[in-house]
């Protein structure tokens, strides 16, 4: 059992997400409602409590100044938020890659999440 989903905003870094170390920036409350808005009509992926793994796949045009691993968080953060996933702590794995656009218009993030399988 596997899903694919295809988020069309662009990833945002950890970096940008936090004032200090306990408030959503602007910018993140945004981009999580962006988001958010996307998955709303994605089912769960699972109701019980097994592990999963999660591939991500971040199409940025500012590819060189991107570091994947910090673009991670985030949309982690909204898969369990929307309720996709029920918690992120039951992710087993967690891959990422990043693949330059030449357009902030072709910028999306695609998310795979399956069951982890021994």
């Amino acid at each position: 059992m596997s899903r694919k989903i295809i988020v069309k905003v662009p990833p945002i870094s950890v970096n940008k997400c936090w004032q200090g170390r306990r408030f959503k920036s602007k910018v993140y409350k945004q981009w999580g409602l962006d988001v958010a808005t996307m998955l709303i009509s994605e089912k769960p992926f699972t109701e019980m409590k097994e592990w999963i793994v999660v591939d991500l796949e971040f199409y940025i045009k500012n590819f060189q100044r991107a570091d994947a691993d910090n673009m991670i968080k985030p949309i982690l953060d909204s898969l369990t938020h929307a309720k996709v996933i029920l918690d992120d702590r039951y992710i087993k794995r967690v891959s990422s890659e990043k693949w330059k656009v030449s357009s902030k218009e072709d910028e999306r993030i695609i998310i795979k999440i399956s069951k982890y399988a021994v």
